[in-house]
């Protein structure tokens, strides 16, 4: 749950950013940005750690470095299409095309299970 609302803190930074006008103002969403971008650098391993054999962790960790990277990749080679015939090369509308993806990969992130004990029983 704590991902979830770090990806929505993240979205909804960038849904106000292209709003604001007064440059002091610009701090806020970027500090909930910045506290999305922790989550997003760290979460994603966390997921997967206990579920992995100890043996195998560099393995593991390659192929989540590789489901992070390759969309990254097409990403790169693709955005400039979507940019220019679907975002009408405003630069806003990229914004938000970041932030509805965010939202999106929040209610994704909501849908993991967890099959471990809740730690505070132990």
């Amino acid at each position: 749950m704590v991902h979830t609302v770090c990806l929505l803190l993240a979205a909804f930074a960038l849904f106000v950013f292209p709003q604001i006008s007064n440059k002091y103002f610009v701090l806020v969403p970027l500090i909930g940005f910045g506290i999305a971008w922790a989550s997003m650098m760290g979460v994603p391993y966390l997921l997967i750690v206990n579920d992995i054999p100890k043996s195998k962790y560099g393995v593991y960790m390659g192929i989540i470095n590789m489901m992070i990277v390759i969309p990254m990749i097409i990403y790169s080679f693709i955005f400039g299409w979507i940019f220019n015939n679907m975002l009408d090369k405003q630069p806003i509308n990229a914004i938000y095309f970041g932030a509805v993806f965010l939202v999106i990969a929040a209610l994704l992130t909501m849908r993991i299970k967890s099959n471990h004990k809740n730690l505070s029983n132990t």
